[in-house]
């Protein structure tokens, strides 16, 4: 059945959640300083991007039809999930019972924001809570301990089971 001459409200409803696009780097920039532009609190565009971030994660999970019913390590699907994000290469340090180090030394979220001196990978840290709650079917926290746009030579993200 086609959706010709129905009204908008009638119309089949798509799935938009598993659509995908290529973006520039430079939008990941984009929008952490349009996002300083318009809230003014560093803190709110830390929490809208982790927040965006852990919504993508979580659709991710679900693109690929994994459920925390399949009992997958965690450690290595977030490694392979994050070849199809593209938001740089990363490595799982440790993987205990609740914990996991993660590093990555091409984050693209640092790289594209540059030199700021301090941590600033949010929308990352909300991916990676996004598919380890996924995956696990319970919440995770991350906290970045060491940032390329820090200076540091990668980041280090620190994922706990809550």
């Amino acid at each position: 059945m086609d959706d010709k001459g129905k009204s908008p409200n009638e119309k089949a409803q798509r799935d938009s959640r598993m659509a995908f696009f290529i973006m520039p780097t430079v939008l990941l920039r984009s929008l952490r300083v349009n996002a300083a532009k318009h809230l003014k609190s560093e803190e709110t565009v830390r929490e809208l991007l982790f927040d965006c971030g852990a919504d993508c994660g979580r659709i991710m999970v679900k693109k690929m039809e994994i459920s925390s019913e399949d009992q997958v390590d965690v450690g290595d699907t977030i490694t392979a999930l994050w070849i199809e994000i593209g938001l740089g290469r990363l490595s799982v340090k440790s993987a205990e019972e609740g914990e996991l180090v993660v590093v990555c030394d091409d984050s693209t979220e640092a790289i594209a924001n540059g030199d700021t001196g301090k941590m600033i990978c949010d929308l990352t840290r909300g991916y990676l809570v996004g598919i380890a709650s996924t995956l696990t079917g319970y919440e995770w926290t991350c906290a970045e301990t060491a940032c390329i746009s820090r200076g540091d030579p990668e980041c280090i993200y620190v994922l706990k089971a809550k």
